[in-house]
C-alpha cells in the first residue's frame, strides 16, 4: 500500500515539472531552410552534400583533403545549391556525427533528391517565429563585395596614369607650335632678305643709268 501511494506522489510530481525538464530546446537557434517537426536539433546531414551542420554553433562541417573542417561558410562552389530545398537528416545521438559518416552516406542516400521535407521558413506555426529570422547565407555575402572593390581600385588607379599621357601630347604640341613659329620666323626673315636684295640691285641700275646719261 505504501508502495503503491509513493508512486502516485513520483507520479503527480513529474506530471507537474515543466516540459523542459526532460528535454531541451534550441527551435529559436534552427536555421530558417532547417526542417520542421524539431524542438530540439544538433546536428543536420544533408546528404545531396555530404555534410554537416551544427545547430548550436552555426558551423558547417565538411570533408577538406581528407579531415572534417568546421566552418562558418561554405565555399563558392555550394552558391548554386538551395539549403531550403534540400533534404536535413536530424541527428542528436551523437556529438561528433562526422566520425560516423560512411554508416551516415550509405543510411541516408535514400533520401538524396528528395525535396519533400518542408523548411521551417514556409511553416505557420508561431513557435517558429523566432527561428524564420535566422536567414544567414550558407555562403560568405562579402567574397564578392572584396573583389569588385579590388577591380574598382585598381581602375580608378589606371585612370590616374592617364593625365601623364595627355601631359606628354600638351608638351608634344606645343612643341610642334614652337616648331611652326620658328618655321614662320624664319620664312619672314628669309622674305625681308629677298627684298633688301632687290631694292640694292635697283639702286643700282639706276647710279648706272645717271652715269650713261652724263656721257652724253
Amino acid at each position: 500500500m505504501k508502495r503503491i501511494l509513493l508512486a502516485t506522489v513520483v507520479a503527480l510530481l513529474l506530471t507537474n515539472l515543466p516540459t523542459s525538464a526532460f528535454a531541451q530546446r534550441n527551435i529559436d537557434r534552427q536555421p530558417a531552410w532547417g526542417p520542421v517537426g524539431y524542438e530540439l536539433a544538433y546536428f543536420y546531414y544533408l546528404p545531396d552534400l555530404n555534410i554537416y551542420y551544427d545547430v548550436e554553433n552555426a558551423l558547417f562541417y565538411l570533408l577538406s583533403g581528407g579531415v572534417w573542417v568546421p566552418t562558418k561558410y561554405l565555399p563558392d562552389k555550394y552558391k548554386i545549391y538551395d539549403l531550403y530545398s534540400l533534404y536535413k537528416v536530424v541527428i542528436n545521438d551523437d556529438k561528433t556525427p562526422w566520425l560516423n559518416n560512411k554508416i551516415h552516406k550509405k543510411q541516408y542516400k535514400i533520401f538524396q533528391k528528395d525535396r519533400t521535407q518542408t523548411s521551417i521558413r514556409y511553416s505557420h506555426d508561431t513557435k517558429y517565429d523566432q527561428s524564420k529570422q535566422n536567414t544567414g547565407s550558407w555562403v560568405n555575402p562579402d567574397r564578392g563585395k572584396t573583389t569588385t572593390t579590388t577591380k574598382k581600385t585598381s581602375s580608378s588607379g589606371k585612370s590616374g596614369a592617364k593625365p601623364s599621357g595627355n601631359a606628354k601630347s600638351t608638351s608634344s604640341s606645343k612643341s610642334s607650335s614652337s616648331s611652326k613659329s620658328s618655321t614662320s620666323k624664319s620664312s619672314t626673315s628669309k622674305s625681308s632678305s629677298g627684298k633688301s636684295s632687290s631694292s640694292s640691285k635697283s639702286g643700282g641700275t639706276s647710279t648706272k643709268r645717271s652715269s650713261t646719261s652724263s656721257r652724253r
